[in-house]
């Protein structure tokens, strides 16, 4: 299969690479395969083998938001780093999936255009964070969003990989979007463990509530499984504190479900994604 992989991919091709090198988790298995796509017409070469041979696949950008079983991944797992264009045409920033969210945020900044500040301090891909609809309280990718350019190779399921995006904003003073980011870093820096390995925010907040403050109020910040701990600082986090089993986090993770429907009789909806057998 290595051999098939390096004749319709002009990428890279990696065998039995680590994925704790890839996620802000730290934590990780080893993909069967890890690729890099060189373009996209080398992206959608690799996905139409992929589906013709019936390999299972995953697309993993910064590694933000996901944590990979200590088994790892029996399959491909695709990277996007190298669709990497980025322009401003007007009030409208073009980028591909693979561009980090603050480069496209210090070029918005350059470019003097406002509406992209609440993107501070997050480590994605701007292909990940549409998929995930990434944000905080200051905003989220959705609202700035004009369009979504895809590769759709598969109709029956749809499976659809996000290639690149218009990112909509307005005109701004450049010392304004810059005294708006280091405010919102500098709040992120206050409130998040951002000293310690982790995938961000667990659960998503349930409507009108912060997971966040539920899960404090029921004494388990700073309840510790191995080297992972949910956070004291935010408990909304589960943090790395040296050698954290992905086993482990999941142990915390189902730990905080059950004893927030005990208590509140609320499904916490995971904002991370596992990934693994």
């Amino acid at each position: 299969m290595r051999t098939k992989l390096r004749k319709v991919v002009r990428g890279k091709v990696k065998v039995g690479e680590a994925l704790s090198k890839h996620t802000s988790f730290g934590i990780g298995g080893a993909a069967d395969f890890w690729i890099e796509p060189v373009d996209f017409e080398d992206l959608a070469n690799l996905m139409a083998f992929l589906r013709e041979e019936k390999l299972p696949w995953i697309i993993l950008g910064n590694g933000t938001n996901v944590l990979v079983r200590d088994t790892g991944f029996r399959g491909v797992v695709v990277n996007l780093k190298n669709l990497a264009s980025l322009s401003v045409e007007g009030n409208s920033v073009i980028a591909g999936a693979g561009v980090p969210l603050q480069k496209i945020l210090e070029e918005t900044a350059n470019s003097e255009l406002e509406g992209f500040e609440f993107t501070a301090g997050i480590p994605g891909t701007i292909g990940g964070a549409v998929a995930t609809n990434a944000g905080g309280k200051d905003g989220e990718i959705g609202d700035v969003i004009e369009e979504v350019s895809i590769l759709n190779y598969c109709s029956l399921p749809p499976e659809t990989i996000i290639v690149g995006v218009k990112i909509g904003l307005r005109k701004g003073k450049r010392e304004n979007i810059r005294k708006k980011t280091v405010e919102i870093l500098k709040y992120r820096k206050l409130t998040q463990p951002l000293n310690f390995p982790s995938a961000g925010c667990i659960f998503k907040n349930p409507h009108g509530k912060s997971a966040g403050e539920l899960i404090e109020s029921t004494g388990l910040a700073g309840t510790r499984v191995g080297d992972a701990e949910i956070s004291t600082k935010h408990a909304n986090f589960i943090i790395n504190r040296g050698e954290a089993k992905a086993e482990e986090v999941i142990t915390l993770m189902e730990m905080v479900e059950q004893e927030i429907f005990a208590r509140f009789g609320i499904k916490l909806k995971r904002e991370v994604k596992v990934i693994g057998d």
